[in-house]
């Protein structure tokens, strides 16, 4: 009995030595995981640039140049196309151009959206076509804008419309105005005056010494991206289209009737 009880008491101590072991082994590991979190919580520690880059816990990190800019950046918005809603009318005789010329001379407009469409020849040498659609677009009563699409092609130059062309007093605004004023002169002998160029107009407006930028040819498209922020659909299936067919499509007058309602837009801003 003796010899079993100093066997149980043998045993008790060498479970108690290994308990305290297993608990001096704990702490150790512990505190060995503590000093390597902490010699690893900046890793750059030491490097020139990791050090500048941690150098106080209050500093907030800064993105790389590119990335910042690219945060800076505002998103691209969304462009919306000029759409012309108002009131088209479609004149290929004689008779009814002039008649809607005389009723435009009752009340003239003090200025007038102006542009020209002829067909496109593809042919090496081939002279040039004739001007095919005048296009005139005004602001009328009430507001509500009011376009003509004249298609000279057919009904020439009527007596009320040359009147129109050569008054002064009714400004016809319009990109490369004095390119087309040119063309219809060569097409038809008709002297254009009251001309208002808006390519020059903008460039009064957009170009000083103190932005730094330079005149330039603007395009009607270019002009109304850069000041009212709108697409004009100058797709080149309408664009290149045959002008002297009659009549002419609902696309060709939808196409002709904004370009004249986008120069008047235009001219409002510039």
């Amino acid at each position: 009995v003796p010899d079993a009880e100093f066997f149980a008491v043998e045993q008790a101590i060498l479970a108690a030595e290994r308990q305290r072991g297993a608990a001096l082994h704990a702490s150790s590991a512990a505190k060995s995981g503590s000093e390597c979190l902490a010699s690893s919580a900046h890793p750059l520690q030491g490097c020139s640039v990791g050090a500048k880059a941690i150098a106080g816990d209050s500093k907030k990190r800064k993105l790389p140049l590119s990335l910042a800019q690219q945060e800076k950046r505002p998103a691209p918005a969304t462009t919306a196309t000029l759409d012309y809603k108002g009131h088209s009318i479609y004149a290929y005789t004689a008779l009814e151009v002039d008649y809607h010329c005389t009723q435009l001379l009752k009340d003239p407009p003090s200025m007038v959206g102006f542009d020209i469409e002829w067909r496109v020849t593809y042919k090496a040498g081939e002279a040039p076509r004739k001007t095919a659609l005048l296009q005139l677009c005004s602001r009328r009563q009430h507001g509500k804008y009011q376009c003509l699409l004249l298609h000279i092609a057919h009904s020439g130059l009527t007596p009320a419309l040359i009147q129109i062309l050569e008054c002064e007093e009714i400004k016809k605004i319009g990109v490369g105005i004095c390119g087309d004023a040119h063309k219809l002169h060569r097409d038809f002998g008709v002297q254009c005056v009251g001309l208002v160029c808006l390519s020059e107009e903008a460039n009064v407006r957009l170009c000083s010494s103190a932005n730094g930028r330079m005149p330039q040819k603007w395009s009607l498209a270019g002009l109304m991206q850069e000041l009212l922020h709108l697409t004009l659909d100058k797709g080149t299936d309408i664009r290149c289209s045959n002008w002297e067919t009659c009549p002419l499509s609902s696309e060709q007058r939808a196409y002709a009737a904004t370009d004249a309602y986008a120069a008047v837009k235009l001219y409002q801003v510039c």
